[in-house]
């Protein structure tokens, strides 16, 4: 099975980082394909961000969806992903969709974390679009900004543990 991996962000770290996690839950027999945006931003902080990214994925499954079974839409807000799954004849998820399902399948409701402040009526939305509002107990984020989008896991840790 190949899956492609798309990161929507210019971040080719953010990438890495992405496969790496992916990796330690692939099985033996899949592949996975990442894919890293080739224009936008390094991360997505706003809608109209998030709308250039949505751009971006379709372009990417267009390039690279041959010999691919599924794909993952590898960034929170699922930029793009009911236009993916309109366009492709595989299956496309979402992390935000996939955590978020995730969480109500262990408990009745969920929060979620973030670094960036900006983002939350962007969550908010993604979470109206799956239609779990009635599920969302919360969203936190930090009163305090993040220097640079590859060390915010480490620069936050300690804060977002705290959130959470």
């Amino acid at each position: 099975m190949r899956i492609l991996l798309i990161n929507p962000n210019t971040s080719v770290s953010i990438t890495d980082r992405l496969m790496a996690s992916a990796s330690t839950a692939a099985s033996r027999d899949t592949e996975l394909v990442p894919v890293t945006a080739h224009r936008g931003v390094p991360y997505i902080a706003s809608r109209i961000e998030a709308a250039i990214a949505s751009n971006v994925v379709m372009e990417l499954l267009a390039e690279h969806s041959e010999g691919i079974d599924g794909a993952i839409i590898a960034a929170f807000g699922d930029p793009g992903l009911g236009a993916a799954r309109e366009l492709m004849d595989y299956p496309v998820v979402g992390l935000a969709e996939t955590g978020m399902l995730t969480a109500c399948m262990v408990g009745k409701r969920f929060s979620i974390v973030s670094f960036a402040r900006a983002l939350a009526p962007w969550y908010r939305e993604t979470v109206e679009w799956h239609q779990l509002v009635d599920r969302l107990a919360s969203i936190r984020m930090p009163d305090t900004d993040f220097s640079n989008i590859n060390d915010v896991q480490t620069e936050m840790q300690t804060t977002l543990v705290a959130l959470a």
